[in-house]
């Protein structure tokens, strides 16, 4: 699950001043975008695009293969800064994952 804190666009609908992106990767290169698949059930499905709009992104894999996952926050535009108080511009986000770890 990933997580981003958006200032919120004027007007309302407008697009979010910032998009984070979640994006994983399977062992076999199989890559999972954040929220594909998840209006239909509750897993995830492979393929799709980035979500650039949500502000809370999610995989769930049913049967995860064991392997090394590789898992990409991607900022595709960071158009508010997150903290003023650094001379970047930053945006914030949060990263939860969660996963049985044998061996």
């Amino acid at each position: 699950t990933a997580y981003r804190r958006d200032h919120h666009p004027s007007p309302p609908d407008a697009k979010p001043k910032t998009s984070v992106t979640l994006k994983l990767t399977a062992p076999d290169g199989t890559v999972y975008w954040g929220n594909n698949g998840l209006a239909a059930g509750n897993w995830s499905t492979p393929g799709g695009s980035a979500n650039t709009i949500d502000t809370v992104e999610n995989v769930f894999t049913q049967d995860p293969a064991a392997g090394t996952w590789t898992i990409e926050v991607i900022a595709s535009h960071v158009n508010a800064d997150g903290h003023m108080e650094t001379p970047a511009t930053d945006a914030d986000f949060a990263l939860v994952a969660t996963g049985k770890v044998t061996g």
